[in-house]
């Protein structure tokens, strides 16, 4: 099997790439939630989450993963997503889009 060369693995590149992203947003929410409040969503566009406040437990397929103030997830794929709150919490959602996600 060939080997693989020019393997990118510094952040500044992967900065770089970043860069050259440009991200449409179709929607947003604002959503406060209490401690022990759970809200289940099925979006079939990428979301991104943002904790505004709180910690958020964020369950994605087989993946659980506890979102504190200022931590963003992003799920590109969509899907069902089960957002808990392990105490009362404020959270941005939105969903996005790439502008033009053939030029990178």
């Amino acid at each position: 099997m060939p080997q693989a060369t020019g393997l990118v693995d510094d952040a500044g590149t992967i900065g770089r790439f970043l860069e050259h992203l440009r991200w449409s947003v179709i929607d947003t929410a604002g959503r406060d939630l209490a401690a022990g409040d759970a809200r289940h969503e099925e979006h079939d566009r990428t979301r991104l989450h943002v904790v505004l406040s709180g910690t958020i437990w964020l369950s994605h397929g087989d993946e659980v993963v506890e979102l504190d103030r200022g931590d963003v997830a992003l799920l590109p794929q969509g899907g069902p997503t089960r957002l808990s709150a392990s105490d009362d919490a404020r959270l941005l959602s939105a969903t996005v889009a790439l502008v033009d996600p053939t030029r990178p």
